[in-house]
């Protein structure tokens, strides 16, 4: 890593020639590695997170861009802040991707997203490869060199996978060295050093905090390996390291300081969800992964399409392993540098308690390998030319990695192909390094294409294994082109989406699968279900609370599962379900044949609540968290759950009672692959989907409700399926101690409201093999003969003519006495209410919802929102931009005094 290498080689090629020869080699080994996904007809979507999120996002986001600009010149600047789209509603900055490439999309309509979201993914890891070279010329490398690392840092295993499921994950691989060259200017004090750190700081931060967190990481190593380069031992290093930490820690400051009108929002939301403080307990020792996990990160350096646990996706081009060994035979002074950052990366990979740090602290995962990749890069950059005159014990060091890498394929690995294509590739090229430096054979030219057909083949190799079918299913996890915006515009999702729109009203379904849950955003209609990576804790909890099969994890959520007082307190007016499954429609529901379709039926709340709903009677938490979720469900059609800041003077206490009777079960039969043991608490799965029939009994006027008790298992991610004879329900249950877990062990499935007595069956279906324990299951009853009444007495004094604006709910309320009134909106700390021009103190009600008190008479109610944390991070950004341009002057108006004094 020293700063002037090979200056001689540096106008070897220039810049402009150098990024058009990088063009070409990126174009033709892009097109050599996706090759097997365009040839099938395959885009680079995932239909995990891509479809529902990245894409979903995108065209909301150039779509909500356009509406802004139009707004702008018909005179309205109001931006727009809150979206009842957005699941049950949520800040508008919750959708919003930060990446430079995504302000692109107010440029796209939105039926060609699709199309434009498939090009900025290549352009990013196109953009990726030009910062890495960006970086090597900084640091006077060789041309032909820089070009090998490049395409070594952007074709590599963490590009093939995370940068195909996940686009923002490309972004650190383009800031990574841009930061890194800020970096190098500030601490060697280059002209205008603090403004380019700075700039690059926030606007890293700007597009996403968690990998600036990793790079600041890097930037930390680099700064001391670079300090000691700069200034060698001697009097006064100890002043000039803590100048220079100055400088650092100054400079970003500043850059985060611009940045925190996008960052103080993004927290704001961080710290509402349940992804902080959820109490998730380690799955494993900080300081040990199961056994020959380090052997496996040794290996899967350069085995193509393989996770060597924890996300660790390092898959270089096989010139990594030569590159590295000739580094490490090298004298320890030579390149000493680079050496110690490919110790510490390694410790790194092979303690859990790394990937756990550089997660930040809430999940053990490996996603900052990228950092690994430009190590990797680096080091093929800086070793390229010393592969073509190695010493002897150069060559045998080679010739011996390459052995054990034999060997220890046989030992563990004989039957995967993926590894067997990695020790081939290895010992093609050990074999031409070693025949090539004996023999003497390199001469300018020809032994750099011999280097580049290694790197290029290697590279096609590589990723002809991430989609190649018969080695992974990864090709059978991407979209075909433009494939996923029409499977959405098809879907049924578009009844809902037609419904009239003349009144505020949400809509539900038990229907909903993944990677669909997010259509209400895409189709622009109000609905229930959200996947994103953060959502409102408040809401998380309460579905939480009420043991809902409708969420399956704190960023996913489904449908409220069709239990009527739910769908109620949501304000839910219209439930769409198929053809056959009418009896998962919630109770009080009637067919709306206007708006149904020929497979799929829409159904019409006959006991709508209105947007605020009132009481007289309210629960403590206390009270509430002593109930299970059936008797907290049905508790809140009598009163309202309050939070200690409510005030409930006058009001009288809900007395607590039981709702719900019970019965077992019968069990009739399971599957041979079942093993059922002690007493019926322990289910031992062989086969997945395996299956117990039980028996049950439908009665008159009653819902029915099967309840799970203190179900778990040993796998990560399981599904459950109820079937009956006129439904199919789901649950996902999740470790305790996994990523995304509610840390929930109560689950209820609802089966429909009966008219009539009778007996039904239903099949309980295991998903995943494992093994499964429960307490118990039983069957709940719940009446409905007073579930009318109940809505009614809600309604008493609920509000009126609500009209809904930019940011903004308006609505008036006649009350007979003082009442406590809840609005169908997800409690935040960025709604402000006022009651008849006077702003008033709201609080959480009914665990999610916002409530607020009323007194008797007439009341004009409005509420207002603003993005919480925004005005502070404005103005932080505005200090901090106001102190960047006075830099900016003084730095200018100083080179100006010097050009003058030397004129």
């Amino acid at each position: 890593m020293n700063h002037k290498e090979n200056t001689h080689e540096k106008s070897e090629m220039s810049v402009k020639r150098y990024v058009m020869v990088y063009t070409i080699g990126f174009c033709v080994l892009f097109l050599a590695a996706f090759a097997l996904v365009f040839i099938t007809g395959k885009g680079l979507l995932w239909t995990t997170d891509a479809k529902p999120q990245y894409l979903t996002y995108l065209q909301y986001m150039g779509q909500y861009m356009r509406d802004m600009i139009r707004r702008a010149l018909q005179g309205d600047v109001t931006l727009r802040m809150f979206d009842f789209s957005i699941g049950m509603g949520e800040d508008v900055r919750s959708v919003f991707r930060m990446h430079l490439t995504d302000f692109l999309s107010v440029l796209i309509p939105s039926r060609y997203t699709e199309i434009f979201y498939n090009i900025m993914m290549v352009v990013r890891y196109y953009l990726a490869g030009l910062a890495f070279s960006a970086f090597c010329f900084y640091r006077s490398l060789s041309r032909f060199r820089t070009l090998a690392g490049a395409m070594v840092y952007v074709f590599c295993g963490y590009v093939f996978h995370f940068g195909v499921k996940h686009p923002v994950f490309t972004a650190p691989l383009i800031f990574l060295p841009l930061l890194l060259i800020a970096l190098d200017r500030l601490i060697r004090k280059k002209r205008g050093w603090v403004l380019l750190y700075s700039f690059m700081v926030g606007l890293s931060l700007m597009t996403n905090y968690y990998f600036l967190y990793m790079n600041t990481f890097a930037m930390g190593v680099y700064a001391l390996l670079v300090f000691g380069e700069i200034y060698p031992k001697g009097q006064g290093r100890a002043a000039e390291f803590g100048r220079m930490m100055w400088r650092i820690v100054s400079g970003y400051v500043l850059g985060c300081g611009m940045a925190m009108v996008f960052f103080l929002p993004t927290m704001a939301r961080l710290m509402n969800s349940v992804r902080v403080g959820s109490g998730k307990e380690l799955e494993m020792s900080l300081w040990h992964y199961p056994s020959l996990r380090s052997l496996s990160v040794l290996m899967n350096l350069i085995t193509p399409a393989r996770d060597a646990g924890s996300a660790t996706y390092l898959n270089f081009a096989v010139i990594v392993i030569p590159a590295v060994t000739i580094l490490f035979v090298r004298k320890w002074r030579e390149h000493w540098r680079l050496k110690v950052v490919w110790l510490v990366e390694l410790m790194l990979l092979v303690l859990p308690a790394g990937g756990y740090m550089m997660s930040g602290f809430s999940a053990f995962n490996n996603r900052w390998t990228y950092l690994v990749s430009f190590t990797a890069a680096l080091t093929v950059t800086v070793m390229l030319e010393e592969l073509q005159k190695m010493t002897l014990r150069q060559m045998q060091a080679l010739a011996g990695i390459t052995a054990v890498y034999g060997v220890l394929t046989i030992i563990f690995r004989r039957d995967d192909i993926r590894t067997w294509a990695a020790f081939v590739q290895l010992l093609l090229c050990t074999g031409i390094l070693l025949r090539m430096n004996r023999k003497k054979l390199w001469s300018g030219q020809a032994g750099r294409r011999i280097l580049a057909g290694i790197v290029c083949v290697s590279i096609t190799v590589n990723g002809m294994c991430t989609f190649v079918p018969f080695i992974t299913t990864f090709l059978y996890e991407l979209y075909g082109w433009n494939e996923a915006a029409q499977s959405m515009r098809d879907s049924e999702y578009q009844y809902l989406a037609a419904l009239p729109d003349d009144e505020f009203y949400r809509t539900d379904s038990h229907l909903v699968v993944d990677n669909y849950e997010n259509m209400p955003i895409f189709l622009g209609y109000h609905g229930i279900s959200l996947y994103n990576s953060v959502v409102n804790g408040e809401e998380v909890r309460y579905h939480k609370e009420l043991e809902n099969a409708g969420i399956s994890a704190i960023h996913r959520i489904y449908s409220m599962d069709g239990r009527a007082p739910m769908e109620a307190l949501a304000n839910v007016k219209y439930y769409m379900t198929k053809v056959g499954e009418e009896k998962a429609v919630p109770y009080g529901f009637s067919a709306d044949e206007e708006h149904s379709g020929q497979d799929y039926l829409i159904y019409q709340n006959d006991y709508p609540l209105a947007f605020g709903y009132t009481y007289d009677t309210w629960i403590s938490e206390e009270d509430y968290e002593a109930m299970d979720g059936l008797t907290r469900q049905e508790a809140m059609l009598d009163g309202v759950v309050i939070s200690p800041n409510a005030d409930v003077t006058g009001m009288q206490q809900y007395a607590l009672k039981s709702y719900a009777t019970t019965e077992k079960p019968v069990l009739l039969s399971s599957d041979e692959t079942l093993k059922i043991k002690q007493n019926g608490t322990v289910y031992r799965v062989k086969e997945a989907n395996a299956s117990m029939k039980l028996s049950y009994q439908k009665k008159a006027g009653y819902e029915a409700y099967l309840h799970f008790k203190n179900l778990q298992n040993d796998t990560e991610y399981s599904r459950i399926y109820v079937n009956t004879s006129d439904l199919q329900k789901k649950i996902v249950v999740r470790g305790l101690t996994r990523d995304y877990s509610l840390g929930r062990t109560e689950y209820l499935v609802y089966l429909g409201y009966s008219e009539t007595e009778g007996e039904d069956t239903m099949d309980v279906i295991f998903g995943s093999r494992g093994k499964y324990t429960m307490d118990d299951y039983e069957i709940c009853y719940i009446p409905r003969d007073e579930y009318a009444q109940k809505i009614a007495a809600r309604n008493e004094g609920a509000m009126q003519e609500v009209t809904f604006s930019m940011n903004r709910i308006d609505g008036t309320a006649v009350l007979k006495e003082d009442r406590l009134m809840v609005l169908s909106v997800p409690y935040s700390s960025g709604w402000k209410v006022y009651v008849d021009g006077e702003k008033i103190t709201s609080f959480r009600a009914n665990s999610m919802y916002t409530g607020i008190r009323l007194s008797a008479g007439e009341h004009k109610i409005e509420l207002r929102y603003t993005t919480p944390g925004l005005i502070l991070g404005g103005e932080i950004s505005a200090v901090s931009v106001l102190i960047y341009l006075g830099l900016w002057m003084m730095i200018r108006k100083r080179k100006k005094v010097q050009e003058c004094g030397i004129q």
